[in-house]
Order: C-alpha cells, then structure tokens, then sequence
C-alpha cells in the first residue's frame, strides 16, 4: 500500500492527505477506498469530495487531532485495501 499512496508534504492543520497514484487510481476510486476502510472502522474522506468542479486528484483525508496512538496501531493492522 505505501507504494499506492503519495503523502502531501503540507506540515500545517490536523489532518494529512494522502493521494492516490495512477495505479491506486486504476484500482478504485478514493470513494470506494473509504467505504472499504470504514468497513473496519476507520473513518477517513475521500480527496474527491472536496473539489468544486471535476475532481482533478484522488486520494485520503486523515484527521488525527482526536486520535490515541494505540487506536492508530490497531486501525492500521485492519487495512483492507492493500
């Protein structure tokens, strides 16, 4: 899955944004990514949602402001979409 992501180097707010690469975007849209990772309970946006036109990138809004780390650990163990 690392290589299907590309992590926004923004070091700004409490959220990271994780975008998709053609091979990821070949794969499934970040709609379908979410709806498979709220499945094990992690809850996530997709990129796409936030354009006001044609959506022109894909990829995972993570917010992290409320997260506990040992919540982090366990939510990533349950990863479906590698």
């Amino acid at each position: 899955m690392p290589d299907d992501l590309t992590v926004s180097s923004a070091a700004t707010g409490l959220h990271l944004v994780a975008f998709f690469t053609e091979r990821m975007r070949a794969r499934m849209s970040d709609a379908e990514a979410v709806k498979r990772l709220l499945q094990v309970g992690i809850h996530v946006q997709p990129l796409s949602q936030n354009y006001l036109g044609e959506a022109t990138r894909q990829g995972l809004v993570f917010g992290y402001g409320r997260l506990d780390t040992d919540d982090a650990r366990r939510l990533i163990s349950k990863w479906p979409i590698a």
